[in-house]
């Protein structure tokens, strides 16, 4: 197989992949882990094994998040000092939250889903994962904020780590998963997840 200058085949890797990745189409990410796919087997051919290695892992990453998959188990520490498993919540819908408490938007978004799940007449629940490391400051921003849903701090883990679970890489990050954690939605704001699960949730009660 004989490939083109390498320089062009970078940028065509770089353009293509930037493309997908920052789509604002949830459903495109699939194009991507398959997008990911050819590419390590193109790199296969061009690069050491350490540069393969690496773009398999990031394969990895989007696989776990790809809309339809099972969503990976979270065992997170609480507020009460124990652990507590995303799968051990049992609701129709479970909406999870990565976030920071010192982050505006992550208030901003907090303060949009408080409001929804004060008036949730769908019956979901919200795992919230805080990033920070302050325990303290934490239970804090939950008693200010006053966090009613399940709370759980991602710096005290028994699974592995979060960030290359969910593929983590800015707060706030939201999940939408169904009755049995698989990934219906992700990525998008309280404002375009509300509309999203009540339509969601009335095509389901039909199809039942």
């Amino acid at each position: 197989m004989t490939l083109p200058n390498k320089e062009t085949f970078k940028y065509v890797i770089w353009y293509l992949t930037f493309t997908f990745e920052t789509s604002k189409v949830m459903g495109l990410m699939r194009f991507l882990f398959i997008w990911w796919i050819i590419i390590i087997q193109l790199v296969r051919l061009t690069a050491d094994s350490s540069v393969v290695k690496s773009l398999e892992k990031r394969a990895a990453a989007l696989h776990n998040v790809l809309i339809g998959n099972p969503a990976q188990n979270l065992i997170l520490l609480d507020t009460s000092g124990g652990f507590r498993s995303l799968y051990h919540e049992i609701a129709p819908y479970t909406i999870v939250l990565f976030y920071e408490h010192d982050c505006s938007h992550c208030h901003k978004e907090i303060d949009a889903l408080q409001s929804w799940y004060n008036d949730n007449d769908i019956g979901f629940e919200v795992f919230a994962v805080c990033v920070d490391t302050s325990i303290t400051k934490w239970k804090e921003f939950i008693v200010e904020k006053n966090m009613t849903w399940v709370n759980v701090n991602g710096t005290r883990s028994i699974t592995p780590d979060y960030h290359d679970l969910y593929d983590i890489n800015m707060t706030p990050t939201i999940f939408l998963l169904d009755e049995q954690k698989k990934i219906i939605a992700k990525r998008i704001k309280t404002e375009q997840l509300r509309p999203f699960l009540e339509n969601y949730d009335k095509k389901r009660d039909r199809n039942k």
